[in-house]
């Protein structure tokens, strides 16, 4: 939406609102989200990582040969938009997981509750493991 247009919804009283799914609506197509091409890991959460969880989370990405550049963030009402083309890995933190086409799906609770955690620590390495064959 055009800047000049919701102000001018706004002066009228009226409050803009944004589909979250309009790929439901009939006859609507909406634009894929492209992500840039280096992006292998796609993490899709509410919640952005905390300074204090950056150090775990590169620790985490190493464990599947990913580096931090590598990785594009999206709330979980935006999962839908996105072009999944290039993408490997698929991380559902803090959210349900939702239909794709992808192989690689980690699902797991917060970045942040994972650190420090053993039981959640031990149930997403078991997830790895299991797509590295190693387990």
């Amino acid at each position: 939406m055009s800047q000049s247009f919701g102000s001018y919804l706004h002066e009228m009283g009226i409050q803009p609102w944004e589909l979250i799914h309009p790929e439901r609506m009939l006859g609507v197509q909406s634009a894929k989200l492209e992500l840039p091409q280096k992006c292998c890991l796609l993490l899709v959460t509410d919640k952005a990582l905390r300074d204090a969880d950056l150090s775990f989370f590169e620790r985490i990405l190493a464990t599947f040969d990913v580096t931090l550049d590598q990785v594009c963030r999206v709330t979980p009402d935006n999962f839908v938009l996105v072009e999944l083309s290039t993408i490997e890995w698929v991380w559902f933190a803090g959210c349900s997981a939702q239909q794709h086409n992808l192989s690689k799906q980690l699902i797991s609770p917060y970045v942040e509750e994972i650190n420090g955690n053993t039981q959640h620590r031990r149930e997403l390495w078991q997830q790895i493991c299991a797509y590295r064959g190693q387990q």
